[in-house]
């Protein structure tokens, strides 16, 4: 079960970098939270994923921690110069499984 939910885990972060929502593992009542915007439900999380990728030059994997339930993923988020000064931050995410999609998506900023 932990690497099935790491593959999840995974398959998000792929999706992400792809810009293809139609890749995201995720359940119909997802709920994203970030220190700066709380979306609910798969058509507005699709629509801030399409405001965000556009942003984004990069995401590097710094590491994958699961149990059955649960990942928590350390990321690397490397920006669009154009868009912001500051060329690169850190981001932790949990993300939880049911039935092999994500729930839960909580978002932590740290500069590094």
């Amino acid at each position: 079960m932990r690497d099935e939910v790491i593959r999840i885990v995974e398959a998000y972060i792929e999706a992400v970098r792809s810009n293809d929502a139609t890749l995201l593992p995720l359940h119909p009542d997802i709920i994203f939270e970030s220190p700066i915007n709380r979306i609910e439900g798969i058509a507005a999380f699709r629509k801030g994923m399409a405001d965000f990728v556009p942003i984004l030059k990069s995401i590097e994997v710094i590491r994958l921690t699961a149990d059955d339930e649960t990942c928590a993923a350390v990321l690397k988020l490397t920006r669009s110069s154009d868009c912001f000064r500051s060329s690169s931050s850190s981001i932790s995410k949990m993300g939880r499984s049911s039935q092999f999609r994500l729930t839960t998506i909580h978002v932590r900023f740290s500069r590094g």
